[in-house]
Protein backbone atom coordinates (compact mmCIF):
# COMPACT_ATOMS: atom_id res chain seq x y z
CA UNK A 1 0.00 0.00 0.00
CA UNK A 2 3.04 2.29 0.40
CA UNK A 3 3.26 2.69 -3.37
CA UNK A 4 -0.30 4.00 -3.47
CA UNK A 5 0.35 6.68 -0.86
CA UNK A 6 3.53 7.74 -2.68
CA UNK A 7 1.56 7.97 -5.93
CA UNK A 8 -0.67 10.64 -4.43
CA UNK A 9 1.90 12.26 -2.14
CA UNK A 10 3.54 14.33 -4.85
CA UNK A 11 6.90 12.58 -4.49
CA UNK A 12 9.44 14.20 -6.80
CA UNK A 13 10.75 12.48 -9.93
CA UNK A 14 14.22 11.87 -8.45
CA UNK A 15 12.74 10.06 -5.44
CA UNK A 16 10.43 7.98 -7.64
CA UNK A 17 13.36 6.97 -9.83
CA UNK A 18 15.47 6.16 -6.77
CA UNK A 19 12.72 3.90 -5.43
CA UNK A 20 12.41 2.19 -8.80
CA UNK A 21 16.16 1.51 -8.94
CA UNK A 22 16.18 0.34 -5.33
CA UNK A 23 13.39 -2.13 -6.12
CA UNK A 24 15.67 -3.67 -8.76
CA UNK A 25 18.58 -3.74 -6.28
CA UNK A 26 16.44 -5.54 -3.70
CA UNK A 27 16.51 -8.64 -5.90
CA UNK A 28 20.02 -9.21 -4.50
CA UNK A 29 19.98 -9.97 -0.74
CA UNK A 30 23.47 -8.47 -0.30
CA UNK A 31 22.33 -5.15 -1.77
CA UNK A 32 19.25 -5.30 0.41
CA UNK A 33 21.51 -5.74 3.45
CA UNK A 34 23.60 -2.72 2.40
CA UNK A 35 20.37 -0.75 2.16
CA UNK A 36 19.58 -1.82 5.72
CA UNK A 37 22.92 -0.38 6.84
CA UNK A 38 22.50 2.94 5.01
CA UNK A 39 18.83 3.28 5.96
CA UNK A 40 19.80 4.30 9.49
CA UNK A 41 20.33 7.79 8.05
CA UNK A 42 18.52 7.79 4.72
CA UNK A 43 15.09 7.14 3.26
CA UNK A 44 16.60 6.48 -0.18
CA UNK A 45 19.91 5.06 -1.38
CA UNK A 46 22.26 8.07 -1.80
CA UNK A 47 23.60 6.44 -4.96
CA UNK A 48 20.36 7.49 -6.64
CA UNK A 49 20.35 11.06 -5.33
CA UNK A 50 23.10 12.65 -7.46
CA UNK A 51 22.90 16.23 -6.16
CA UNK A 52 23.04 15.09 -2.55
CA UNK A 53 25.76 12.53 -3.31
CA UNK A 54 27.89 15.21 -4.97
CA UNK A 55 27.55 17.53 -1.99
CA UNK A 56 28.35 14.77 0.47
CA UNK A 57 31.30 13.34 -1.41
CA UNK A 58 32.93 16.57 -2.50
CA UNK A 59 32.05 19.03 0.28
CA UNK A 60 31.61 16.91 3.43
CA UNK A 61 34.36 14.39 2.70
CA UNK A 62 36.58 16.32 0.27
CA UNK A 63 36.73 13.43 -2.21
CA UNK A 64 38.45 14.36 -5.44
CA UNK A 65 38.71 10.95 -7.10
CA UNK A 66 37.92 7.27 -6.75
CA UNK A 67 41.41 6.86 -5.33
CA UNK A 68 40.39 8.83 -2.22
CA UNK A 69 37.53 6.44 -1.49
CA UNK A 70 39.62 3.36 -2.33
CA UNK A 71 42.46 4.57 -0.09
CA UNK A 72 40.09 5.27 2.84
CA UNK A 73 38.42 1.91 2.34
CA UNK A 74 41.77 0.11 2.36
CA UNK A 75 42.77 1.96 5.53
CA UNK A 76 39.35 1.22 7.12
CA UNK A 77 38.65 5.00 7.46
CA UNK A 78 37.78 5.16 11.14
CA UNK A 79 36.24 8.16 12.81
CA UNK A 80 36.29 6.57 16.26
CA UNK A 81 36.19 3.22 18.10
CA UNK A 82 32.62 2.36 17.00
CA UNK A 83 32.48 -0.10 14.08
CA UNK A 84 28.78 0.62 13.53
CA UNK A 85 29.49 4.23 12.66
CA UNK A 86 32.76 3.59 10.83
CA UNK A 87 31.38 0.85 8.58
CA UNK A 88 28.21 2.84 7.96
CA UNK A 89 30.37 5.73 6.71
CA UNK A 90 32.29 3.41 4.40
CA UNK A 91 29.05 1.96 2.99
CA UNK A 92 27.72 5.48 2.56
CA UNK A 93 30.91 6.64 0.80
CA UNK A 94 30.72 3.68 -1.57
CA UNK A 95 27.09 4.31 -2.50
CA UNK A 96 27.36 8.12 -2.61
CA UNK A 97 30.57 7.73 -4.61
CA UNK A 98 28.53 6.06 -7.32
CA UNK A 99 25.83 8.73 -7.09
CA UNK A 100 28.45 11.44 -7.51
CA UNK A 101 30.00 9.70 -10.50
CA UNK A 102 33.27 9.04 -8.68
CA UNK A 103 32.90 5.24 -8.57
CA UNK A 104 31.40 2.88 -11.11
CA UNK A 105 28.41 0.86 -9.97
CA UNK A 106 30.24 -2.47 -9.62
CA UNK A 107 32.99 -0.94 -7.46
CA UNK A 108 30.42 0.89 -5.34
CA UNK A 109 28.51 -2.31 -4.61
CA UNK A 110 31.68 -4.33 -4.02
CA UNK A 111 32.94 -1.86 -1.42
CA UNK A 112 29.56 -1.40 0.25
CA UNK A 113 28.94 -5.15 0.50
CA UNK A 114 32.42 -5.70 1.94
CA UNK A 115 31.90 -3.10 4.66
CA UNK A 116 28.36 -4.20 5.45
CA UNK A 117 29.71 -7.72 6.00
CA UNK A 118 32.13 -6.37 8.61
CA UNK A 119 29.14 -5.24 10.67
CA UNK A 120 27.91 -8.83 10.87
CA UNK A 121 31.19 -9.73 12.57
CA UNK A 122 30.80 -7.01 15.20
CA UNK A 123 27.10 -7.11 16.06
CA UNK A 124 24.58 -9.90 16.71
CA UNK A 125 21.59 -8.13 15.10
CA UNK A 126 20.19 -4.95 13.59
CA UNK A 127 19.32 -3.39 16.93
CA UNK A 128 22.89 -3.78 18.21
CA UNK A 129 24.17 -2.28 14.95
CA UNK A 130 21.78 0.65 15.41
CA UNK A 131 23.07 1.33 18.89
CA UNK A 132 26.69 0.99 17.73
CA UNK A 133 26.00 3.50 14.99
CA UNK A 134 24.33 5.85 17.46
CA UNK A 135 27.22 5.79 19.93
CA UNK A 136 29.73 6.32 17.13
CA UNK A 137 27.73 9.18 15.66
CA UNK A 138 27.46 10.86 19.05
CA UNK A 139 31.20 10.40 19.63
CA UNK A 140 31.95 11.92 16.24
CA UNK A 141 29.60 14.88 16.76
CA UNK A 142 31.04 15.54 20.24
CA UNK A 143 34.51 15.57 18.68
CA UNK A 144 33.24 18.12 16.15
CA UNK A 145 32.19 20.37 19.04
CA UNK A 146 28.43 19.79 19.27
CA UNK A 147 27.10 20.86 22.67
CA UNK A 148 25.12 18.67 25.08
CA UNK A 149 21.77 19.98 23.82
CA UNK A 150 22.59 19.15 20.21
CA UNK A 151 23.86 15.69 21.20
CA UNK A 152 20.60 15.06 23.09
CA UNK A 153 18.64 16.01 19.93
CA UNK A 154 20.76 13.67 17.81
CA UNK A 155 20.29 10.84 20.32
CA UNK A 156 16.53 11.29 20.43
CA UNK A 157 16.13 11.53 16.65
CA UNK A 158 18.40 8.53 16.03
CA UNK A 159 16.71 6.39 18.69
CA UNK A 160 13.37 7.15 17.01
CA UNK A 161 14.81 6.17 13.64
CA UNK A 162 16.23 2.94 15.10
CA UNK A 163 12.82 2.05 16.54
CA UNK A 164 11.19 2.75 13.17
CA UNK A 165 13.79 0.70 11.27
CA UNK A 166 13.23 -2.21 13.69
CA UNK A 167 9.55 -2.23 12.72
CA UNK A 168 10.05 -1.64 8.99
CA UNK A 169 13.24 -2.00 6.94
CA UNK A 170 15.23 -4.18 9.32
CA UNK A 171 12.36 -6.56 10.07
CA UNK A 172 12.44 -7.63 6.42
CA UNK A 173 16.22 -8.18 6.16
CA UNK A 174 17.85 -11.16 7.91
CA UNK A 175 20.89 -10.03 9.89
CA UNK A 176 22.81 -13.14 8.84
CA UNK A 177 22.33 -12.53 5.12
CA UNK A 178 25.23 -14.23 3.28
CA UNK A 179 27.46 -11.47 1.93
CA UNK A 180 29.80 -13.47 -0.31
Amino acid sequence: MGWLSRLFSGEDAESREARRRMAVDMQDPRKTFVWGVVSISYELDPAYLPAHANTAIREWYGVRSADDILRWTAADFTANAHPGYNQYRLCFLARAGYGAGVLDEATSWSLAIRHAAVLQQHYPDWLAYGHGYLEGHLSYRAGEGDDAGRLTEIRKRTEERIALRQRTVWSAIPWHTPMS
